[in-house]
């Protein structure tokens, strides 16, 4: 199956959940506790990546950084399923959260209005042809 080409991209971030019942180890307050603030604040790590849009689907790959053994991350929402789309103003940036029936997701993304306009419009139509 070849994926569709991207009709627009932007970089972006995903915020990844920490796992149920997960506890941040006391040496990880000791030596990064700024880092592990923010990640107990955010209930979550930050995953650099990119948010493409195509004709169908909304897509997430991570961008790599280094050399990692675990595989890149990526999921995508098919625009169909897509319930609401909610981008909220912070301090620098903005937060893009993403609901559909079984899970949401929160973006943290930059400059994308006319990304975010264009992924509206086309949930919006394919939710007016079904």
């Amino acid at each position: 199956m070849v994926a569709a080409a991207p009709i627009q991209s932007i970089p972006c971030a995903w915020l990844q959940p920490l796992p149920a019942g997960f506890r941040i180890p006391l040496w990880r307050w000791l030596l990064l506790p700024a880092v592990t603030w923010m990640i107990k604040r955010s209930n979550g790590t930050w995953v650099s990546g990119n948010l493409d849009l195509s004709s169908d689907d909304l897509s997430f790959s991570q961008v790599k950084a280094g050399r990692k053994r675990e595989p890149a991350i990526a999921f995508s929402f098919p625009l169909r399923d897509i319930l609401s789309i909610e981008l909220t103003p912070a301090f620098a940036s903005e937060r893009l959260n993403i609901h559909t029936a079984t899970r949401s997701a929160t973006f943290l993304v930059v400059k994308s209005s006319d990304f975010i306009a264009d992924l509206r419009q086309r949930t919006s139509t394919l939710s007016e042809n079904n």
